[in-house]
């Protein structure tokens, strides 16, 4: 097969071996086949240089600012997060934008395909493919979505850039269905392929801990507003059997002070535990240490930190929201609530932490359907090198 050499555009990559921003794209690219060889381009951050990861990853960062006010990505939350935090970070914006597009350029000119993450990336893609004759795939995810149905202004931002991708990629079902009813012209170029999880999650399972008759709660992801973290605190102050029960936050964002206030003011220091930030390849050690996994968020693409539990063995209690619905089924692989239900919250931690073999085999049977479905980032990566090929 001959070799393929793709462009990856993106605002979020890990730049740095303890990094979680934009993990998924990296353990994409690490299993494609050996015929594909890629160029990142990514926004540069604070002390972060251009590297080389393995023979097949050239990670390429673009200035915009001079290097201490190199803030806009890699953060939680991504850039949406940091322009609400910092709103001097909109003078930024036109020489990020223009130095994404030049890079494009300059490495796109060098490659058979541009790959772009997210849609205002799939914009300035879209441009350059156009200049150069390049097939541009654009990959959207839960983001993309959750703003254009909230502000016209993405809506338009998203709009554009299907226009302009020859092929656009979604990572869940219910993202699919929402283009096909939005905008009908797309629905030949839209092609549905999902994120994948690493073999180790599968081992996880054999190294738990027995329970201790706590019902040890985890979640995981950035501390910003719409993933609903408050939602888990608060059920668990309303729990009637709240001392058996004790929640671990991994993550870090804008959020953490507000979260920790709550958790004092609702008397729950010695039930609550925020962990800060783990490296992705220490969040299976961090599984070990769980019974059940938790995710409130208000929205979600199909979130991989659900995909990664469910292979530990981890039962799944979550908000019944788009994405996440496609992967947890109630009764059968974890248990749904409705979002912003704390009292529907609260119910199903308490009656988890009263049943260990009922949360025993949610575990098992989510742990099945992962097995049952492959989802590998192998397979991923086999999608979407089947993808490139067509368009070349």
């Amino acid at each position: 097969m001959d070799n393929i050499r793709v462009t990856v555009l993106t605002t979020s990559f890990p730049l740095e071996p303890q990094s979680a921003s934009g993990i998924f794209i990296y353990r994409l690219i690490q299993q494609f086949p050996a015929n594909i060889s890629t160029t990142v381009i990514t926004p540069a951050a604070q002390g972060v240089v251009d590297h080389v990861l393995g023979e097949q990853i050239d990670v390429r960062t673009f200035r915009y600012a001079p290097r201490r006010f190199e803030l806009l990505a890699h953060n939680p939350g991504g850039i949406a997060v940091a322009l609400k935090n910092n709103s001097w970070l909109y003078l930024l914006i036109p020489t990020f934008l223009f130095s994404a597009f030049i890079n494009c350029v300059r490495f796109g000119a060098r490659s058979k395909i541009i790959h772009a993450n997210w849609s205002i990336n799939g914009i300035i893609a879209g441009l350059v493919g156009k200049i150069l004759h390049t097939p541009v795939i654009t990959t959207l995810r839960g983001e993309d979505v959750r703003r254009a149905k909230k502000h016209g202004l993405d809506r338009w931002l998203l709009r554009i850039c299907l226009v302009l991708s020859t092929r656009v990629v979604v990572v869940s079902q219910a993202m699919k269905q929402w283009l096909y009813s939005e905008f009908p012209s797309v629905k030949k170029r839209v092609n549905f392929i999902p994120n994948g999880i690493e073999d180790v999650f599968l081992d996880v399972h054999n190294r738990r801990k027995q329970s201790d008759g706590i019902l040890r709660v985890l979640t995981v992801g950035s501390l910003i507003p719409h993933k609903g973290v408050d939602q888990i605190i608060q059920a668990m102050a309303g729990a009637d059997n709240r001392e058996n029960l004790f929640l671990s936050i991994v993550g870090t964002g804008p959020e953490a002070e507000a979260l920790r206030q709550m958790v004092n003011d609702l008397g729950l220091a010695r039930n609550v535990r925020f962990v800060g930030q783990v490296a992705p390849s220490d969040i299976p050690s961090t599984l070990v240490g769980a019974d059940i996994f938790v995710l409130a968020s208000h929205s979600e693409g199909r979130p991989n930190v659900i995909l990664e539990a469910m292979a530990a063995g981890l039962p799944i209690i979550a908000s019944n929201i788009d994405g996440t619905n496609e992967l947890v089924k109630h009764n059968e692989t974890g248990l749904l609530f409705t979002d912003g239900s704390i009292k529907e919250l609260s119910f199903l931690l308490d009656s988890l932490s009263k049943d260990a073999q009922r949360w025993r085999e949610l575990g098992n049977n989510a742990r099945r359907f992962i097995l049952k479905e492959d989802m590998s980032w192998t397979r991923t990566a086999s999608r979407y090198s089947e993808l490139y090929a067509s368009l070349i």
